[in-house]
């Protein structure tokens, strides 16, 4: 047995009241995507790495949960003593599980601080009601067993200028004071690192591929806080933040929260006692993805729980943000363009490098680390080839990354980067052969088919996300084929790749994901082809008013690409498109054209600006 799990169930068997099972998601006190090490204690336990997981703990069985794309690599990774539960196959959850197999009474814990309230009050009221006893622990028992745990980072914050971000943060913060108050609050408490980043205009380093700092900001009545490692602030930023929040030290929150709401109670009954002569609120706003020990110290009679005003206010970017994620998205685009020739010149030498699927990474990735402004990848870049690419979120390792590339290898690539004044998300699938198999060229373009039916969309404003994606699916849905990820997300400005609230997905409805003017939102249908291949084509698109509507009207939206890079049109079966599709592709060449042809010129990057004339050839 792994002695980290020994001691782990060690220390269950002698708290008190002794835990009988023990649920530990994925995440971490923010309710982040991409965690820090330090806080990836799936891994520890377990030795599974993938991004999305669920593990229970009992004296007798350790479990965990992961989706489709983790099928594989978690067989791989999971210590000797861990089962794996394959979501989708399975029909049973953790709480499933646990009302089957644990006895009656059975006492089951949970860390109060890595589950959302909404989370752990369904999680509790489902528990209880089956005859559990349900207990959320506070205390952080992980350090008495993860002895070598990484240290907290220390990297310094840095501030954005008003010529990235457009709007200063006494005017976000004003906005946000201001919705409280229509919803009856005069305080907030926020946790999510991209909103404190975006409402303060700070980005950070703590976070892999997410360029934000651990924080927490809680707007009182009386005034704003922030609570952050002040190691991270020079002097310079310290006087800055200083002009819009008062600065605590980020370990004094819990405490600070506690002693605040106690006075905050206090001022709630003399409210009520004097509720005829007072006109203001004291209920407090808590973002739906807070976590429950936060939401349970406010407690829900003082409380409001909604989603965060901010996500929105995030989402719809001004005209500044807007101008900077075209221009970041141009760049990127070139990066995209270069490294598509380097391959492909590289392919054509006879005693060249061996090319892999770890040397494509490395060779995009310092591209772009080049790039003006750059501040770090968005994400780990995919590059797959061949049957590797039929795994929508294939990474390469170092054992399965030495797949080598050759001229008749299908490749999909899939990367982004943070910029200073922009995010990006780009993929493309192609191939150097010239003999490419007629199944492949066929569904191939119908996945083109269906990112060009969304991507030309005029469709009323305030529409859900939802209901767009099954545009990009039809001519995939029309001959039975379909494919298992959503067909888009938003794009946050030098912030999360994957912002919400809005998704392109029939799976994930979204009340509040209506799409907007001045949002940037991608759309990457695919398809993947179990053994052999996969093809997806992404594109980041800037959602815009619809212009030269006949009936004039003004309720309408469109979207206009960012990303410019060629689409591989010796893999595209013409008789399938129609005449407007063909207009699509021929003009979305030109346009790739017009943005790049300059710079390449004035950099003297002829053998790219050829290469990229060829890609854009009419068809």
């Amino acid at each position: 047995m792994d002695n980290r799990l020994h001691e782990l169930r060690h220390y269950l068997a002698n708290y008190t009241p002794r835990i009988d099972a023990y649920y530990l998601p994925r995440t971490d006190a923010h309710q982040n995507k991409y965690i820090r090490e330090r806080d990836n204690y799936v891994k520890f336990f377990s030795g599974f790495s993938g991004s999305e997981a669920e593990i229970l703990v009992t004296k007798d069985e350790a479990i965990l949960w992961t989706d489709g794309r983790y099928f594989i690599q978690a067989e791989l990774e999971l210590y000797d003593d861990w089962d794996l539960m394959k979501k989708g196959l399975c029909e049973m959850s953790p709480i499933d599980w646990l009302i089957s197999i644990m006895p009656d009474r059975s006492h089951i814990a949970f860390d109060s601080i890595l589950m959302t309230c909404e989370d752990a009050l369904k999680f509790i009221d489902i528990l209880t009601k089956a005859g559990f006893h349900v207990t959320a622990l506070r205390k952080d028992f992980f350090a008495e067993i993860w002895l070598d745990r990484p240290l907290e980072p220390t990297h310094p914050i840095s501030l954005l200028h008003i010529s990235d971000h457009g709007l200063d943060s006494s005017s976000k913060i004003s906005t946000v004071y201001s919705i409280l108050g229509k919803k009856k609050c005069s305080s907030a408490i926020f946790t999510s690192l991209e909103e404190i980043a975006w409402l303060l205009n700070i980005r950070g380093a703590d976070i892999p591929f997410t360029p934000v700092v651990f924080s927490i900001v809680i707007l009182a009545h009386n005034g704003a806080h922030l609570f952050i490692d002040l190691r991270k602030l020079d002097e310079g930023t310290r006087r800055y933040l200083e002009k819009y929040v008062t600065i605590h030290e980020y370990d004094e929150a819990i405490e600070w929260i506690i002693d605040w709401n106690t006075r905050t109670s206090r001022l709630n009954l003399h409210k009520v006692i004097l509720v005829v002569q007072v006109n203001f609120f004291l209920q407090v706003f808590l973002p739906s993805n807070i976590n429950y020990l936060l939401a349970s110290i406010i407690g829900p009679e003082n409380s409001i729980i909604d989603q965060s005003p901010i996500q929105k206010l995030k989402a719809v970017k001004n005209e500044t943000e807007l101008e900077g994620m075209r221009h970041a998205n141009s760049r990127d685009s070139r990066v995209v363009i270069e490294f598509l020739h380097g391959i492909s010149t590289a392919i054509g030498k006879p005693n060249g490098d061996k090319i892999t699927e770890l040397s494509m990474i490395e060779y995009i990735d310092n591209l772009r680390s080049k790039a003006f402004s750059f501040l770090g990848l968005s994400f780990a870049t995919i590059a797959a080839v061949d049957d590797h690419a039929a795994l929508p979120h294939y990474h390469a390792s170092a054992k399965t990354g030495k797949r080598e590339v050759t001229k008749d290898s299908i490749c999909l690539v899939d990367s982004g980067g943070h910029y200073i004044d922009g995010t990006t998300d780009v993929t493309r699938t192609f191939t150097f052969s010239d003999r490419v198999d007629d199944e492949f060229k066929h569904m191939f373009t119908l996945v083109l088919k269906g990112h060009i039916a969304a991507a030309s969309l005029v469709f009323p404003k305030f529409t859900n996300g939802m209901r767009i994606d099954m545009i990009a699916r039809q001519y995939l849905w029309a001959e039975g084929y379909d494919f298992i990820h959503g067909v888009g997300h938003g794009v946050g400005h030098a912030l999360n790749v994957h912002e919400g609230p809005v998704q392109i997905s029939y799976r994930n409805y979204n009340p509040c994901g209506a799409i907007e003017k001045g949002m940037v939102l991608t759309i990457e249908p695919g398809f993947y082809l179990e053994d052999e291949w996969g093809i997806r084509i992404e594109n980041c698109y800037e959602v815009v008013s619809a212009e030269n509507l006949r009936s004039g009207s003004n309720d309408y939206v469109a979207f206009r690409p960012l990303t410019l890079v060629p689409i591989q049109t010796s893999l595209i079966k013409k008789d399938l498109l129609t005449t407007s599709e063909i207009t699509w592709i021929n003009e979305y060449h030109q346009k790739c054209l017009h943005e790049h042809s300059y710079h390449f010129k004035a950099e003297n990057k002829l053998d790219i600006l050829q290469w990229l004339e060829n890609a854009c050839k009419p068809i």
